[in-house]
C-alpha cells in the first residue's frame, strides 16, 4: 500500500528526531550559548555543533530562536537575544 500524500512527518520532526541536534535544542531552549560552550556541554566536536546547529537554522525548525553572529572571525550561535 502507497502512502498517501501527508502520511510523511513534517521534517522538523525528522531534523529534530537526531540525538545530537535534541541535545542542542534544548540546552538552547535553557539560555543562549555560544557553540564552544554547547561542544563543552555535549561532549561534540566544533565541527558537529556547527553542522547540526547548520541544519536546524536552514529547516527553520527553531522558529527563529537559533540566530548567527559574527564577531571577528568567530561564529556564535546564541538564542533569543543576539549572540555577545
Amino acid at each position: 500500500m502507497a502512502a498517501a500524500p501527508g502520511d510523511a512527518p513534517p521534517d522538523v520532526l525528522r531534523l529534530a528526531g537526531h540525538p545530537v541536534r535534541w541535545r542542542l535544542l534544548r540546552e538552547l531552549a535553557g539560555s543562549d550559548r555560544r557553540v564552544g560552550e554547547l561542544c563543552d556541554l555535549t561532549g561534540e566536536r566544533q565541527s558537529l555543533v556547527s553542522y547540526h546547529l547548520a541544519e536546524a537554522l536552514a529547516a527553520r525548525m527553531s522558529d527563529g530562536a537559533i540566530r548567527a553572529a559574527s564577531a571577528g572571525s568567530t561564529r556564535s550561535r546564541c538564542t533569543r537575544s543576539p549572540c555577545r
